[in-house]
């Protein structure tokens, strides 16, 4: 028996062994267990090869042999590049690495863009070597390209459009994925910017000069920083920033023009507005960097004056000193043209004749300076329907004394203009009054404005008219004839409402913001009560507050509900304004709704102290956003801070730095919005002020108060800067008569600033003012004490 049994043990290990065989070959073909992870499979692009590879998982628990077919396909289903081979894929986590031929796809300077279109198909098949045992089912499956190349992306590169010689240049290049927007990092980015002067006697220094590059890397976040320091001297107010970003065998390229800030800002100034033939015309020039308002000291320009018909009269060359001032005087000639002259000073740097250039109109007449002025005064700043003004005209001597039995006459004056050719006024006149002055050298007249009034109501958008008038007085000892001209407002409503947005854009997604000021007809601040309601009360869109009130400077802000998408493109918001006396005026605004992207930046407060930082809070209708807050000052990038809005806003917490002096911008924007959605609406800023007084302290002190003819006036002068210190400085002295300024005020009525502070003020810190309150206003403000209630507003 022991033997027989165990003369069947070979018979039994041929069966085990068959038995073996059997299951490994049923687990193959009945439980090829296999699949490809398809979210981690990558290509990358290496030599003109796309190098796969393929995560496939491997869960039967042994190694299992298998055939692996990878296949690129066109948008045309056509095979381009392909390969098959047979790998043992161990259990777990496999990684199968394989070549495509892409070479034609991947050349340097090629359009990759494409390859997005592209296809990777695969195929698993298990590697039976038995042409007997039954084939498994293949694992396959196709994968866009799109999704598994992450050496793809795209460039886009976020810099100033203008810039400055000499100052620091900041571009922000990111590199993205083109499809999913994800951020591609380690991409090699090489940026210059060449500066588009033509001047084939440049040497090589120069050349190199005219060129700068700069070279850096994208982090996590897909973006690389690059700082240009400008030279101080560009003989070119054009440039380009060129960017070229390189991944592996990817090359991406992006460039943008820049404009340079070479502008030249000229004051010019005489030393008196009228001027009569035979006297000279004496001027003077004070030539700035526009951008960084420093003197431009040897800075060559040219001078012009022309008559009122356009012909040169006069041309003579400019050289500033180091303070940057130029001067040149004009011998009028006797037979001069009586009309007003322009005096125009152009920059021999720059091209263009509206860059770089300033005009000064001078008057030249024929005029006798007068003895006694004429002052006319209307009862009140501003009339509405049905009332009348009472008009009281002076005259008064020079010296002081009133101006007695003079003869009166007050017109109204439709139009007025110097006929050139004729040597004369062209007036077109309206109503007329004359009377007689009293023995006080007064006299009062009754204006009616019926008429007025009446076109006033027919024109629905005119809020106001304004009347203009001369009062013309003569003396009966001398039947000398002086004037004065003045203007009536007549006004719909007693206040008028003004509404502004701001840096506010209205947004789908965004609460409805805007700023809005009352004030009276005259232009003095109304503190007002305001009803706000919708004009469409059918419909269910934002909301606004139902009263407002504005401060005492009329101003007040005002927010109200998200815009919605049941909103029309134009929202419609009526406001009524109420004093405490009863006095009203109502006011439609419409706001236009836009779906674009839109970034809004709002600080904790408007006017800071130094030392103090700056909260920020940056909104926007895109709920998920990457944002760079870019802090300027004096024309510069001072810091660069970077946030991720959470549900459409985050908070920025901006540190104080000793740069921060005077107007703080901060500019918010991104670079993930979509090429055709990337515009102006893409960005948002904010002003903010850190006051600092800049202003020089002039004193003078004359030897004495008064002079007789042919005395010598001598004065004592004294300059210091806003901390005290006494500074080295250009001074300018006019001497002229009072009379002629008068002459000059009753023969142009048109009130424009006369003299180089008027011209300088306006250069500095900007034109017009709410509820009479400046920019210099501002600057002045004393920080050690409490701020004004409702000056942040303003």
């Amino acid at each position: 028996m022991r033997r027989r049994w165990l003369s069947l043990l070979p018979c039994l290990q041929v069966c085990l062994c068959a038995l073996a065989v059997a299951t490994l070959v049923n687990a193959v073909t009945q439980t090829f267990a296999l699949r490809v992870n398809e979210a981690t499979t990558r290509i990358s692009l290496v030599e003109g090869q796309g190098k796969v590879s393929l995560a496939v998982e491997n869960d039967t628990g042994r190694n299992a042999p298998a055939r692996v077919t990878l296949e690129l396909l066109d948008p045309h289903d056509k095979v381009v590049a392909g390969t098959r081979r047979r790998e043992t894929l161990k259990p777990g986590a496999n990684v199968v690495a394989a070549f495509l031929q892409v070479s034609n796809l991947t050349r340097p300077g090629a359009d990759v863009s494409p390859l997005l279109w592209y296809r990777l198909r695969y195929e698993i098949a298990p590697a039976v070597a038995s042409p007997d045992t039954p084939a498994a089912t293949p694992v396959t499956g196709i994968i866009s390209l799109s999704e598994i190349t992450p050496d793809l992306f795209e460039l886009r590169v976020a810099a100033a459009s203008k810039a400055n010689a000499g100052q620091l240049y900041r571009v922000r290049v990111r590199a993205t994925h083109p499809l999913s927007l994800r951020p591609v990092r380690g991409v090699e980015i090489a940026a210059e910017v060449v500066f588009d002067e033509d001047d084939e006697d440049e040497s090589d220094d120069d050349e190199e000069s005219r060129t700068l590059k700069l070279t850096g890397t994208t982090d996590k976040d897909g973006y690389a920083t690059l700082d240009f320091k400008f030279p101080e001297r560009i003989k070119t107010d054009e440039g380009e920033i060129k960017v070229t970003g390189r991944r592996g065998d990817v090359v991406q390229t992006a460039s943008d023009d820049i404009s340079l800030n070479q502008t030249t800002r000229i004051l010019l100034t005489s030393d008196k507005p009228l001027y009569q033939p035979g006297q000279t015309l004496h001027l003077r020039a004070l030539l700035l960097n526009h951008a960084t308002r420093r003197a431009l000291a040897d800075a060559a320009a040219t001078l012009k004056i022309e008559d009122p018909e356009g012909t040169t009269v006069f041309t003579a060359p400019l050289k500033t000193s180091r303070f940057g001032v130029a001067s040149c005087d004009w011998p009028i000639p006797d037979n001069t043209r009586l009309g007003d002259y322009n005096v125009r000073v152009q920059s021999d740097e720059s091209d263009s004749d509206d860059e770089s250039t300033t005009y000064l109109r001078v008057k030249i007449s024929r005029y006798e300076l007068p003895n006694f002025s004429v002052s006319a005064t209307p009862d009140r700043g501003y009339y509405l329907p049905g009332e009348s003004a009472q008009i009281e005209v002076r005259g008064d001597y020079l010296f002081g004394q009133p101006l007695k039995r003079g003869r009166v006459r007050v017109v109204r004056e439709t139009e007025r203009a110097w006929n050139y050719r004729e040597q004369k006024y062209d007036i077109e006149e309206g109503d007329k009054y004359e009377g007689e002055l009293g023995a006080d050298g007064s006299f009062r007249v009754r204006v009616n404005f019926s008429q007025e009034f009446a076109k006033l109501a027919s024109n629905t958008w005119q809020r106001f008219d304004d009347l203009n008038y001369a009062a013309y007085v003569t003396d009966p000892t001398t039947n000398r004839t002086e004037q004065r001209r003045f203007r009536v407002r007549l006004t719909r409503e007693p206040i008028h409402i003004y509404v502004t947005q701001g840096n506010y854009r209205q947004a789908e997604g965004l609460p409805l913001a805007f700023y809005v000021s009352t004030s009276y007809a005259d232009g003095t601040p109304a503190s007002c009560e305001l009803k706000l309601t919708r004009t469409s009360t059918d419909k269910e869109g934002v909301r606004v507050p139902a009263l407002v009130k504005t401060n005492a400077y009329g101003v007040a802000k005002v927010v109200g509900s998200e815009i919605t998408e049941d909103d029309d493109s134009y929202v419609y918001i009526n406001l009524e304004a109420r004093d405490r006396e009863g006095r009203t005026g109502k006011h439609v605004e419409s706001f236009w709704r836009v779906t674009q992207p839109v970034v809004r930046v709002e600080t904790d407060k408007t006017i800071y102290r130094a030392g103090e930082g700056i909260t920020a809070r940056v909104s926007s209708n895109r709920k998920d956003l990457k944002i760079l807050l870019d802090v300027v000052s004096n024309n510069r990038v001072v810091a660069t801070q970077s946030a991720r809005l959470r549900g459409g806003s985050a908070v920025v917490e901006v540190p104080y730095r000793p740069e921060f002096q005077n107007r703080i911008t901060l500019a918010a924007y991104s670079t993930e919005f979509p090429e055709d959605e990337y515009d102006d609406y893409g960005r948002g800023s904010r002003a903010v002020v850190y006051p600092r007084n800049r202003e020089l302290k002039f004193d003078v002190r004359m030897s004495q108060a008064s002079y007789q003819p042919g005395e010598e006036a001598s004065a004592g002068v004294r300059v210091r800067n806003a901390s005290g210190r006494s500074v080295e400085s250009a001074l300018g002295v006019v001497v002229f008569d009072k009379a002629v300024e008068e002459r000059a005020r009753t023969d142009d009525e048109s009130s424009r600033g006369f003299g180089f502070a008027n011209s300088f003020h306006g250069l500095w810190y900007g034109e017009g003012d709410i509820a009479g309150v400046t920019h210099r206003d501002v600057e002045r403000l004393d920080m050690s004490r409490a701020i004004p209630d409702g000056f942040e507003t303003v």
